[in-house]
């Protein structure tokens, strides 16, 4: 049950963890997205009491912490559902042999933009952190959000079908 909701989370490249935290009512996709949405708000609430009993926090630091995580949370996951877009374009245009090099160039020019858009985000969100948290709870925090998010996306490799090898 952990397993399929933590596969649910990856599906948009964990970002969405922070979208169950959403007001009732946003989104659609009727009974799957309810359920959807259900093992998300689980799956990140588990996260945020380990990390609450890990870095000491009181309800206020932990409410403040939830809300930092929610406020970038619909930029991270246009990011990556961005990333995932591209990386299929990049993919189709390296097999593509009438796909001109500026093409390809032009694909892999978007990426740079993408990583520089990752990093301010990264960077913004780390500057926000260090205001909540001390540099010892930050540095926790964010092993911490780095090992949960390897743990998810090697369950999403382990669910992805793996193509026949000869």
């Amino acid at each position: 049950m952990i397993r399929k909701a933590v596969c649910v989370l990856i599906l948009a490249l964990l970002p969405v963890a922070t979208q169950a935290q959403r007001p009732e009512g946003e989104g659609s996709g009727g009974p799957n997205h309810a359920r959807r949405a259900e093992l998300e708000a689980q799956i990140f609430s588990r996260f945020m009491d380990r990390v609450t009993e890990q870095l000491k926090l009181d309800t206020g630091s932990r409410q403040r912490l939830e809300e930092q995580l929610r406020a970038n949370g619909d930029r991270r996951r246009a990011l990556a559902r961005s990333t995932v877009q591209l990386r299929q374009q990049l993919v189709r245009a390296t097999r593509d042999s009438t796909a001109s090099e500026a093409e390809i160039q032009r694909l892999l020019n978007q990426f740079d933009q993408l990583r520089q858009q990752e990093n301010e985000l990264w960077s913004s969100e780390q500057q926000a952190l260090a205001n909540l948290l001390s540099p010892r709870q930050r540095a926790l925090f964010t092993l911490e959000w780095l090992r949960f998010n390897e743990r998810v996306r090697g369950m999403m490799m382990e669910r992805r079908p793996q193509p026949h090898r000869q």
